[in-house]
């Protein structure tokens, strides 16, 4: 199953357009987890304690007021016509966040470990 935005990459190839897909990593500002006392909520707009796997998985962290600068320097180098881009900040494992946290807070973090074959979609619907 294709996704819609694929279909509109593919499409944009198949008329010969020039193109630069720029993804970003996963956003700090939602990266991290909620703490019980509640006493970062205000910097936390999606707080969850929710981890995929085991919570060891790297992944790309960028922080958001940084994608436009990234994006402005991209869409004018004529390297990455034609090109998929990646940006981000750090590289961090998610259990490694929430150590972090706990540290700098002083509070334990209760994390929600998931399956990530519960996560996918359902091939009959």
């Amino acid at each position: 199953m294709v996704s819609q935005k694929e279909q509109v990459y593919n499409h944009i190839k198949q008329l010969y357009l020039p193109f630069t897909i720029v993804d970003v990593g996963w956003w700090y500002q939602i990266s991290y987890p909620r703490l019980p006392s509640g006493k970062i909520d205000y910097a936390t707009p999606m707080p969850f304690n929710t981890l995929i796997g085991d919570g060891n998985t790297p992944s790309a962290l960028t922080d958001v007021r940084d994608i436009g600068k990234y994006v402005a320097k991209i869409i004018v180098d004529e390297r990455t016509v034609n090109k998929y881009v990646l940006i981000y900040n750090e590289v961090w494992k998610p259990n490694d966040v929430y150590d972090l946290v706990e540290k700098m807070s002083g509070e334990k973090v209760e994390r929600d470990y998931v399956s990530s074959c519960s996560l996918k979609p359902d091939a009959h619907s």
